[in-house]
């Protein structure tokens, strides 16, 4: 991975970027909690809503979370509560997390279905943004259909296994999810076409054929106990509490510079399945309020979404992968499955 600094047009220009056009970090800061789903799909979703036309009326996307950055408060009251619960009933959320948690697709925050992230797309905001649960047959396949997609302006969202950004191979037991906004060509030697992407409050590019060898072994299924604990940061030589969330016992690690209090009783299990079809149709979680059958888990596919007048053309020619689309040119298998999008007039090309 190769971080962005400045401004990301300028950046882009003159290296045959095609993608759609990036958005203002200072409505996305970086991630907070576990909530990479969230946050990759509220930065897509602000992009078409960017680029929408002059004579298309939309609403304002919902961010990843009511509250995007931490601050100290006291806690809900139970009126408080009710109220939200009440609102939420009738259709009125504050985020793409509360309307995750509302409708039982999510415990936590995260999201290890990609079936799940597109409904979240497509009726949080009714009619507001579609997509499509795009499968792959093969690394190639993942390759040509995600170019496809970015040459007609509409982002994907990628799950992989992350390391400090960079696609890794570690079984799905570092899961995460990112907005790919388009992508420039590269030598093959210099890595092959680089996707664009946007992670943790920053821009970043990296290797397509590397994305596309992390999401095929996106195996590992596995349940994570996560509590709830207030973090202290040291600042100035005092303690202070710079955040209050879940956070998964396998995570404790990240947090040796920091003094953690646990809140008391506050403890969720989170299913991590990144492959269910492993487990077996009838397998479901004893330890989890999610059962099996809402997740398809995240290996082989990636979620593409758009706005309405975007939308699929199953008469849309297939584009070829080429040498100026991949590190090692090679077109799709005949096992390629799903629609393409018709030609957009938010894709850009910055020449």
């Amino acid at each position: 991975m190769t971080a962005i600094s400045g401004n990301i047009e300028t950046f882009l220009e003159g290296k045959g970027y095609r993608g759609i056009r990036p958005v203002d970090l200072a409505p996305h800061p970086a991630q907070r909690g576990l909530t990479c789903g969230f946050s990759a799909l509220a930065y897509a979703m602000d992009c078409l809503y960017q680029g929408r036309g002059h004579g298309l009326v939309m609403e304002k996307p919902l961010p990843a979370r009511t509250r995007m950055e931490y601050t100290p408060r006291p806690p809900k009251t139970e009126t408080e509560r009710e109220i939200r619960r009440k609102d939420a009933a009738d259709g009125r959320f504050t985020s793409l997390r509360q309307f995750g948690k509302f409708n039982a697709l999510t415990t936590v925050g995260s999201v290890f279905s990609a079936d799940n992230l597109l409904r979240i797309a497509k009726e949080v905001q009714p009619g507001a943004f579609d997509g499509v649960v795009v499968k792959v047959a093969d690394p190639d396949d993942f390759c040509t259909k995600l170019v496809a997609f970015l040459d007609r302006g509409i982002p994907v969202i990628v799950p992989y296994d992350n390391e400090d950004g960079e696609p890794a191979i570690k079984e799905g037991k570092a899961a995460h999810w990112v907005p790919v906004l388009g992508y420039f060509p590269l030598s093959a030697d210099s890595g092959g076409i680089q996707l664009v992407y946007y992670n943790y409050g920053a821009f970043a590019h990296s290797s397509l054929a590397g994305f596309a060898a992390s999401n095929f072994q996106l195996i590992s299924n596995t349940i994570v106990i996560c509590r709830k604990y207030q973090v202290f940061s040291l600042k100035g030589g005092h303690w202070i509490q710079t955040e209050s969330d879940l956070i998964g016992d396998h995570e404790l690690g990240d947090f040796k510079k920091n003094k953690l209090v646990p809140i008391a009783g506050v403890v969720r299990t989170n299913p991590e399945y990144n492959n269910p079809a492993a487990l077996g149709s009838s397998s479901s979680s004893s330890s989890s309020s999610l059962p099996i059958v809402n997740h398809n888990g995240l290996i082989r596919q990636f979620v593409a979404v758009y706005r309405p007048d975007q939308a699929p053309s199953s008469s849309s020619p297939k584009p070829q992968l080429t040498s100026a689309t991949a590190a090692s040119p090679s077109t799709s298998s005949s096992a390629s499955t799903g629609l393409l999008p018709a030609l957009s007039t938010s894709a850009i090309s910055l020449i």
